[in-house]
């Protein structure tokens, strides 16, 4: 797992004083380029983030955390993935937000 996460950005197309941010978190087996996709198809105002998940599947996939299937019990979650993958989510964007002298609301 990667300790840092690779995002995407879009600058707001019609400049505003403080712009709204919309992040974007792809899912499991997919990149930052997919949700990306749709920023032309969003209001132009808007700061838009792609995040990239830290685990690398190969061929350009990734993911949060791993999911493994076991015969007897089923899809398993690494929940420990998960948190860590949160944490970083959650450093990102209050590192974003600062940079970007946005304030949350």
């Amino acid at each position: 797992m990667q300790n840092k996460l690779h995002y995407i950005k879009r600058e707001p197309l019609i400049s505003t004083k403080n712009p709204q941010v919309l992040f974007m978190l792809h899912g499991y087996g997919s990149n930052e380029q997919d949700l990306f996709s749709f920023a032309p198809h969003l209001p132009k105002e808007l700061l838009i983030i792609s995040i990239q998940a830290p685990i690398s599947m190969g061929f350009g996939s990734y993911s949060w955390f791993e999911i493994n299937q076991d015969a007897k019990i089923g899809l398993r979650s690494n929940l420990e993935q998960a948190k860590q993958s949160l944490s970083l989510v959650e450093d990102l964007v209050k590192d974003l937000l600062e940079k970007n002298n946005i304030t949350a609301k």
